[in-house]
């Protein structure tokens, strides 16, 4: 956490100067306001119960006005100096950033298949999910190991040659030498 104290020594200093504000403005309009209680209510005023009810009036009337002004000062004072601190909101969680993984290329090349898998999982009380994948032999002697769709693995052979066609770890197409596309035909 960062050392905050000549923010908050500042935050302290401008709440007493709006403290100070507000009584040097509520003060003369609560005498003004005292002038207009009739003189024979001051004469009651120390006496009985009548005269306990008076003065907690005339105080609450005056806490209500500083109350008052003492808000509208401390609203404005703190505006104006927290305009560049960051807005703190607790318990809301921040939304993590989602960040899209990148767009890879698309790939053709001449290849060979060197070899097949499939991968079978099976979760408690659930079907198995079967995953394939061929090994391709490339040009440079490299093995590259791609996700195939189960309609593509059956027509793969061991030491088929063609054109593969693949982004990132998938397979999309393997045309073996001799194929062709048909026109208006789609190929898996």
């Amino acid at each position: 956490m960062k050392h905050r104290f000549p923010y908050d020594l500042l935050i302290i200093a401008l709440e007493v100067a709006v403290c100070a504000a507000t009584m040097l403005i509520t003060y003369p309009i609560f005498i003004w306001l005292c002038h207009y209680i009739p003189a024979g209510m001051w004469n009651v005023m120390g006496e009985g119960f009548w005269g306990n009810v008076l003065y907690g009036a005339v105080q609450m009337l005056g806490f209500c006005l500083w109350l008052a002004v003492y808000g509208g000062l401390r609203m404005l004072a703190l505006s104006l100096f927290q305009q560049d601190r960051p807005k703190h909101i607790p318990n809301i969680p921040k939304t993590p950033i989602v960040r899209k993984p990148p767009v890879l290329p698309i790939q053709t090349v001449s290849a060979a298949v060197s070899g097949k898998s499939i991968r079978t999982k099976q979760a408690p009380r659930s079907r198995p999910t079967h995953k394939y994948f061929a090994g391709f032999l490339l040009g440079d002697g490299t093995i590259l190991w791609l996700s195939v769709s189960p309609e593509q693995y059956p027509r793969l052979s061991k030491g088929g040659r063609g054109q593969l066609t693949f982004q990132g770890k998938t397979c999309l197409t393997f045309l073996k030498d001799g194929e062709g596309i048909c026109p208006g035909k789609t190929q898996a």
